[in-house]
């Protein structure tokens, strides 16, 4: 029983995520979170009521969003940091954009050389 549980709560923590994730990506105000969780809810209550449960249990309150998102960000960053902490040798290439709202964004493209002995 305790797994099951255990279970349960991974998946609506992981939901939680990808769902904060796909704000980001689209660019969309973090408490738009709510609403989406506010629509969620009125389709599963429609569709499959006895999940209904589940899906109150997803936290898309800003700062939850907020917080996944950190998380993620932290994640990437150290995961970059330690391979690149690796390399024998690297370059960086820097690209600036602007998008249709002028909407500045910056690409950072890196390569690394490692050397490996057998």
């Amino acid at each position: 029983m305790y797994h099951k549980q255990r279970t349960q709560l991974d998946n609506v923590v992981k939901a939680s995520f990808i769902l904060s994730s796909k704000l980001a990506k689209a660019l969309k105000p973090f408490a738009e979170g709510e609403f989406i969780k506010e629509c969620m809810l009125e389709v599963c209550g429609i569709l499959c009521p006895e999940k209904k449960n589940e899906f109150e249990k997803i936290s898309l309150l800003r700062r939850t969003v907020v917080r996944r998102i950190e998380m993620m960000a932290n994640d990437i960053k150290t995961t970059l940091t330690d391979r690149m902490a690796g390399f024998e040798s690297f370059s960086i290439a820097l690209e600036e954009s602007i998008d249709l709202p002028d909407t500045a964004q910056l690409s950072i493209f890196t390569r690394g050389v490692t050397i490996r002995l057998r």
